[in-house]
């Protein structure tokens, strides 16, 4: 008796007294075994006999323990009885434990017969047909009784042996458990996944159509398994339905966050140290850490695993140990814990030993688990790597901002307190006119209806104020939605713009001005424009009259205004509290343009057939066709026309002939396409031809930005075809409708120009760049992948604010920039002029100059996305600045930069001739769909480097409209 209890409590004792104290040896749960578990001698199943019982556990043949939950019978075990089992151990000098036990029916099987047994045994091969249970009973997949069970190695199952010519075989074959549950999927790969962390199920159990998540909540069933760490296997993934009114993204944010603040909370008597920071540690440099682990409470829950779920290449665990201190068990100092389980007895404790080794500048965050038998606790381990340029980055005070209160309260305070007496301010001159200019047309001013504005506040329905709005558009109700429209698009004006109010503000004077200094002006943050008004409200007496002053300057983080003129005689530099306003002269116009539809012919806005006209050209007869000259076989392109650029190409000439012939007019004509496909350049062409073919014309050219306004009137300049004095600059807008895109991309690599032909332009792009060009540095020594000239670095920085400014700027990002832009003019035949650095952020672009300053190095363009509209460079580096997951919703409302603005976002990318260079946080990009592609684009062929990779979430999206369908971005053809 005292030998059978002996062994009972050597299991739970885990005595492992031949074991080294090796500080190098490495716990490592996640890694997969080289051999099963049988062949380690860690598990086998066997037949034996119950030799020793004790109220609710007992003994099988005196060494293999087991609990009376394990045996799968009502009867009541009895000594003696004859039994079937399988049993695992945790190390090779740990005792046997029984995972199910089975009665075993008495009858001997030497012989062939007919006569079946009953026996528990585990799946060791199986090929989809055929397979063997335990090593040496044979079965075939008809001998699996249920339908929806198909064997996996691995699995538990019962079954009835006979022998059959001398050969045992399974027939009957069935999960040995199998039931139903809810839970989380906790990690998605490539072609499987994992719930709760403790169930492996591949993809292809997934119900039609469900791509699974992180965070889903899913119905599955499972059945016991042995699938690498994992116990259960599912045989079906259904994602739980929830109430489809409710927006899934609305909450997998805030569930992701309660998972991770349980996570880390200490449970059951476990405390785990919050000492996990690294602290500075020097790019090359090395240190070390400890956790520790200590059962404070009295029950002994059993220690699984420690790990890190991400991939990661910086830190790594070294080795786990435990102390054990409890008196009655205790053996010697330390001892290492190889493999398998530990219990934690009270006042038991485990250190768990870190190492990181610097590679990449910037913050170093993973998440640390440790699991026990039915729960886990997490610690996130940090550290922050500096470069030593890092010092060269300057940072100012903190940024401080006042007590916030939100837009949509400010805009009912001041609907419901309105104006009081205004005293108006002075406008500024139209292009330095002395006189007022008149108009034809007197421009009503289209206000809001009050009842409209009142009735959103108090938070009536929409439908059931405007109810036009949920009818098809028809000729009749047009006029009356359009406006209701611009009613509801203006009051969201007002509401936005009161985000950008300033308190208790001096102004001071500057000139025949009076200067305000406006945070975030250089973002457009609030946008301010010449002529647009600013009102000034005396904080101290709110019946005082209120300033109205007109913005005449608008500098880099400061408007210059002029308010009446006893205003600027008397002002003595008292604070003013400040409303900013928007120009509603756009807005008048578009009123003013849908109430002249009621003049138009019902065709134009609701065309049903378009009818050719005959060339507008004098000198070139032509018959009505719709048709270009390129569309027509053995046409030629221009159709007779003498180009003033010999190098366009069918398509842009074709386009040029549309554009002078003029077939569909009064319809305009559109041409649209990709970045780089030579818009521009057939624009150009476009009006020389309309200015010398048609001299009676009047060409208006619109751009979206002024630089590109300035470019088109540079290539016109160039063309020497008109002179300097006969153009003027106007702002307008223009509505098109005939289409020609343009395909032929003479801009970039491939490599550059598959993802953003994939992701907008249905991947129709065709490479016609100067291969001399484009493939220039495809053997850069600083590419991940040698000939695939696109690059995304991980960089876990922080983004910081200074002084009054609420522009941010990120350090680590600015010295990894600055030493990408180094490597890149270093013997790679590239100057300063072939280099564009893109950054959203104004106090970014200041960082970046201000360090290439101090290196001495020579000045390179350094801008926002809309600074390089229409322009290319050789290489492009782009720095997105943000850090912190919390934030990237504001940039997203406000519409910064190009972070989640699929316009800019395609631009920015698309700048690149030869090489493109993507710094940035992937934890927070992750989070925009299109960012999260570009990340997966480049990891997938090679192109990331950096901080260690997250856990992409798949999105279910179109390479187009990113709603449909699955994206899946191939690798590109025609490389270096």
């Amino acid at each position: 008796m005292f030998t059978a209890l002996s062994k009972v409590l050597g299991f739970f004792l885990n005595e492992e007294d031949e074991m080294p104290e090796s500080e190098d040896t490495i716990f490592q749960p996640d890694t997969e075994a080289d051999s099963s578990d049988e062949e380690e001698g860690l598990s086998k199943s066997s037949h034996g006999r119950v030799t020793h019982i004790y109220q609710d556990y007992g003994l099988i043949d005196g060494e293999v323990f087991f609990t009376v939950k394990e045996v799968l019978s009502e009867k009541t075990l009895k000594l003696g009885e004859e039994i079937n089992y399988v049993a695992k151990r945790e190390n090779l000098s740990s005792g046997w434990m029984a995972t199910s036990v089975s009665m075993a029916t008495t009858w001997e099987i030497d012989e062939d017969g007919v006569q079946d047994k009953s026996m528990v045994g585990i799946v060791e091969t199986f090929n989809g047909e055929l397979g063997t249970i335990n090593g040496h009973i044979q079965f075939s997949l008809d001998c699996v009784c249920s339908e929806d069970y198909f064997p996996w190695v691995g699995d538990y199952v019962t079954l009835e042996v006979r022998r059959v010519r001398g050969v045992l075989e399974g027939h009957g074959v069935r999960p040995l458990r199998r039931f139903q549950k809810e839970g989380q999927v906790s990690a998605v790969q490539q072609d499987h996944g994992y719930i709760d962390g403790d169930t492996f199920f591949p993809l292809s159990v997934c119900c039609e159509q469900y791509s699974p998540r992180k965070w889903d909540r899913v119905q599955t069933t499972v059945v016991e398994s042995a699938q690498g760490k994992c116990s259960w296997r599912a045989l079906s993934v259904r994602p739980v339905i929830v109430n489809p009114s409710l927006s899934v993204s609305a909450f997998s944010g805030p569930v992701k966050s309660s998972f991770l603040d349980d996570l880390q909370k200490n449970k059951n008597g476990i405390h785990v140290s919050s000492e996990t920071d690294f602290r500075r540690v020097e790019m090359g440099g090395r240190k070390s850490l400890t956790v520790w682990v200590q059962n404070k409470g009295e029950a002994t829950p059993v220690f699984l695993r420690a790990h890190l779920p991400a991939e990661c290449t910086q830190i790594k665990i070294e080795g786990v140990k435990y102390l054990n201190e409890h008196t009655a068990m205790m053996k010697r100092g330390n001892v290492e814990v190889n493999k398998g389980k530990i219990t934690l007895y009270p006042t038991m404790s485990l250190y768990i030993n870190l190492s990181i080794e610097a590679s990449y500048p910037g913050l170093e965050k993973q998440l640390l688990v440790l699991t026990f038998d039915n729960f886990q606790i997490g610690r996130y381990i940090t550290a922050e790597i500096s470069d030593p340029y890092h010092s060269l980055v300057t940072v100012g005070p903190a940024y401080r901002r006042g007590q916030q209160v939100s837009p949509l309260t400010k805009h009912k305070a001041s609907v419901t307190s309105g104006q009081g007496w205004v005293v108006p301010g002075q406008r500024p001159q139209r292009n330095g006119r002395k006189h007022i200019l008149k108009l034809p047309k007197h421009l009503s001013q289209y206000p809001v209806p009050q009842l409209l504005r009142e009735n959103l506040l108090n938070g009536v329905p929409l439908l059931e104020i405007c109810p036009e709005l949920a009818q098809e558009l028809t000729p009749d109700n047009y006029v009356k939605r359009m406006k209701t429209l611009l009613h509801l698009e203006e009051i969201q004006m007002d509401i936005d713009i009161r985000e950008f109010d300033l308190t208790r503000v001096p102004l001071r004077p500057v000139g025949e001005y009076l200067g305000l200094s406006v945070p975030g002006l250089a973002e457009g943050r609030p946008s301010v424009l010449i002529g647009d008004k600013v009102m000034l409200f005396d904080p101290s007496d709110p019946k005082a009259p209120v300033h109205e002053g007109f913005v005449h300057e608008v500098l880099s983080e400061e408007v210059l205004l002029k308010f009446n003129a006893d205003f600027h005689l008397g002002y003595n530099g008292k604070d003013y509290n400040v409303q900013f306003t928007f120009n509603r002269s756009p807005i008048r116009r578009s009123h003013q343009a849908i109430q002249f539809t009621v003049n138009l012919d019902e065709r134009v806005l609701f065309p049903s057939l378009l009818s050719p006209q005959p060339s507008q050209l004098t000198k070139i007869s032509s018959t009505p066709s719709l048709t270009g000259p390129g569309d027509r076989i053995g046409a030629s392109p221009g159709g007779g026309m003498q180009f003033f650029n010999p190098g366009l190409n069918r398509q842009q000439k074709g386009a040029v002939w549309r554009v002078v012939h003029g077939q569909c007019r009064p319809v305009p004509y559109i041409l649209f396409g990709p970045p780089g496909t030579g818009k521009t350049v057939t624009v150009v062409e476009s009006i020389l031809q309309v200015l010398t073919q048609i001299p009676h014309s009047r060409i208006l050219a619109c751009t979206p930005s002024n630089s590109a306004a300035d470019l088109i009137a540079e290539r016109l300049h160039m063309s020497g075809a008109i002179k300097t004095c006969d153009m003027i600059r106007l702002n307008a807008s223009q509505r098109n409708q005939e289409v020609t895109k343009l395909v032929d991309n003479y801009r970039s690599h491939p490599a550059i120009l598959t993802l953003t032909s994939k992701l907008f332009y249905y991947d129709e792009l065709v490479e016609r760049g100067d291969r001399e060009l484009t493939h220039s540095l495809c053997q850069w020594p600083s590419l991940s992948r040698v000939g695939f000239p696109v690059l995304f670095h991980g960089v876990r920085g922080e983004d910081l604010r200074e002084g009054n400014s609420p522009s941010w700027f990120n350090p680590a990002e600015v010295v990894q920039v600055v030493r990408y832009l180094q490597g890149v003019q270093s013997g790679q035949g590239v100057v300063s002029d072939d280099i564009g650095i893109i950054t959203p952020y104004r106090k970014q672009v200041e960082k970046i100059r201000l360090l290439i300053d101090k290196l001495g190095m020579d000045k390179v363009k350094v801008g926002s996305v809309e600074e390089f509209q229409g322009q290319q460079r050789k290489v492009i580096i782009i720095s997105t600045v943000r850090a912190n997951e919390n934030m990237i919703g504001f940039d997203k409302k406000h519409t910064l930069g190009f972070l989640s603005n699929p316009k800019r976002f395609n631009v920015a990318i698309s700048r690149a001739q030869a090489l493109l260079v993507i710094v940035g946080n992937p934890y927070v990009l992750a989070q925009d769909k299109y960012w999260q592609v570009l990340i997966q684009y480049c990891i997938e062929n090679g192109g990331y480097c950096g901080c260690d990779i997250p856990e992409l979430l798949p999105h279910n999206s179109s390479t187009n409209q990113m709603q449909d369908q699955e994206i899946n971005i191939e690798q590109p053809a025609n490389q270096c």
